[in-house]
C-alpha cells in the first residue's frame, strides 16, 4: 500500500455478511431468491437499512450458485448471524422443497 489507508470501520461498525448457497439445477429461482430473503427478514440481527440483497451470481458444475448478503451492527454479530441464517435456509429449503446441491459424479463402468 502506498497511499494513506481510511479504516472505516472504525468509525462505523456496520458491516456485510455474504451467504454463498447453491441449490440443484432445476430449482425455482424466484422462490430461492425469495426465501432467502425472507430468512434475512426473520433474523433479529440482520438490519434493515441497507436491506438484505439476494443474487443469482451464476451457474456451477452441480449447482445455480446464489449470495445473500445482510448487515449487522457490530462485527461480533457477523458468526452468529451467518449461524441463524444458514439453519434458517436450510429450514425454509427443507420446506419448500428447494434441494441444496452438492458435487455428482456419474460412474459408467465398462467391461474390458
Amino acid at each position: 500500500i502506498t497511499d494513506q489507508l481510511v479504516n472505516w470501520s472504525l468509525s462505523d461498525q456496520i458491516t456485510r455478511v455474504i451467504i454463498n448457497i447453491g441449490v440443484a439445477y432445476g430449482s425455482d429461482n424466484r422462490l430461492v431468491e425469495r426465501l432467502l430473503l425472507q430468512a434475512a427478514e426473520e433474523t433479529p440481527q440482520v438490519l434493515k437499512i441497507p436491506k438484505a440483497d439476494a443474487f443469482f451470481v451464476g451457474f456451477g458444475n452441480s449447482t445455480l450458485n446464489y449470495e445473500l448478503r445482510v448487515y449487522v451492527d457490530e462485527m461480533a454479530d457477523r458468526l452468529p448471524v451467518a449461524h441463524a441464517l444458514h439453519n434458517l435456509i436450510d429450514e425454509k429449503f427443507r420446506e419448500h422443497k428447494v434441494e441444496i446441491a452438492f458435487p455428482q459424479l456419474d460412474v459408467h463402468l465398462k467391461r474390458a
